[in-house]
């Protein structure tokens, strides 16, 4: 559900879009909570983390999966591309893991 938000006069919204929905792609294939996202600096592909554990790559262009990472043994906190390369993931269960996404 949406939610019907606006910002207070008192604030310029300086890059407000053109429309209300500017959504650019729309995935519905996680069981469960998607708990952090990552873009790659080129845009490429994007990393969702999730509370299944695992941290999963997809291709911007298309939003087909390219591969999941698994290691974790708890939920998926944050992610980060550290160049277009290598992506970081951190969890709940204290570990951080660097993974090579080519």
């Amino acid at each position: 559900s949406q939610t019907n938000q606006t910002v207070p006069s008192y604030m310029e919204w300086s890059n407000k879009p053109d429309t209300d929905n500017q959504c650019y792609m729309t995935l519905s294939n996680f069981k469960m909570v998607v708990t952090c996202v990552a873009i790659s600096p080129d845009n490429s592909k994007f990393a969702a983390g999730s509370q299944d554990l695992l941290v999963r790559l997809y291709d911007m262009a298309t939003g087909k999966e390219l591969r999941f990472f698994s290691g974790h043994a708890d939920q998926i906190t944050d992610v980060c591309f550290v160049g277009n390369t290598m992506l970081c993931s951190a969890s709940a269960d204290t570990n951080l893991s660097i993974w090579d996404v080519e």
